[in-house]
């Protein structure tokens, strides 16, 4: 018998990428009574093509929001998702002991629309983080990054904490992570210490028997600075941005929100005016900086390795 869905979601989704035109609310999955399309599916063991009780999570777009939802497989392999109000889902699947598989499936109009997992167990990828000069870094996160299709307009693609199989290296510096056989990857590492960094993209297939990826974290630099107005009176609370000016370091095909946010930091000035941007990368930079009732700032900040930065000055202008 097949299993009926879950209300919860016991897959919680910790990273979604959408292209939807404005940002969606997240609700919770339905109840399965609401009319609609029928997925019926089943995991199997690619290599023995044994059934397994595996667990699949659906995501989809509707009216707004982000719908999930999730379904256990029974221990033939069987799941179902019925009342599905969309013409097209995402899926993926969570087994331990197994790799992370997706799949976007089109639902027929009418009746119902099969679908097969094929699981296969990860390969385990072995590798170090340094810093420049070479010491281990006890306790940086590693996690992994997977190439992506870019989605279509109104396409909901998710991943899972458990996919990106984040760990954290041990006294030597040292980690293991498990990584999908097929698919191309690339390793993240950051440190609380030092600004975060990736490998280059390589297909797992191409790596070797026993694969290994080393990591080198340098220190950033830090960016402080005061906000005033035309009189000399620190203005609390105003927002600055320090974004990147350079083209940065793109990777097609794969997304880190991390190395994202690196790109834009954001602050807000205090009591006195200040503000402060710790481990920063040392490129040119630009400050923005908006408070109400004043006219925007902006203004080039080129940074260098050396971490004695001069403080920098702000001198907002009253709007007429």
């Amino acid at each position: 018998m097949l299993s009926k869905i879950r209300n919860q979601i016991s897959l919680a989704a910790v990273l979604v990428t959408t292209v939807l035109t404005a940002a969606p609310a997240i609700a919770a999955a339905p109840p399965s009574k609401i009319p609609g399309g029928k997925i019926t599916g089943r995991l199997i063991d690619r290599n023995t093509r044994q059934p397994l009780a595996g667990e699949v999570g659906l995501s989809f777009a509707a009216k707004g929001k982000i719908i999930f939802q999730h379904a256990q497989a029974t221990k033939e392999g069987e799941f179902v998702f019925d009342g599905i109000e969309a013409d097209k889902v995402h899926l993926a699947t969570k087994l331990e002991g197994y790799a992370v598989e997706h799949q976007t499936v089109s639902l027929r109009p009418v009746g119902t629309t099969p679908v097969e997992f094929s699981l296969v167990k990860p390969r385990l990828l072995r590798g170090t983080v340094r810093d420049a000069a070479g010491r281990p870094l006890h306790g940086a996160t590693v996690k992994v990054l997977y190439d992506t299709p870019a989605p279509e307009r109104g396409e909901i693609l998710t991943s899972y904490q458990w996919e990106a199989g984040e760990t954290r290296t041990d006294a030597q510096g040292g980690f293991q992570i498990p990584v999908h056989p097929d698919k191309g990857i690339v390793v993240e590492a950051s440190h609380p210490d030092f600004l975060k960094t990736f490998s280059a993209p390589r297909p797992t297939k191409a790596l070797a028997k026993e694969p290994t990826v080393d990591l080198v974290l340098e220190s950033g630099v830090t960016l402080a600075g005061t906000v005033k107005d035309g009189a000399g009176n620190p203005i609390q609370g105003a927002q600055v941005r320090l974004i990147d000016a350079g083209p940065g370091r793109d990777i097609p095909g794969f997304v880190s929100h991390s190395l994202l946010e690196q790109r834009l930091r954001v602050a807000a000035s205090g009591a006195d005016g200040t503000f402060r941007f710790d481990q920063v990368s040392p490129s040119a930079k630009t400050v923005v900086i908006l408070q109400p009732g004043y006219k925007p700032f902006r203004q080039a900040a080129n940074l260098t390795s050396n971490k004695a930065q001069s403080p920098f000055r702000a001198v907002l202008e009253r709007q007429n």
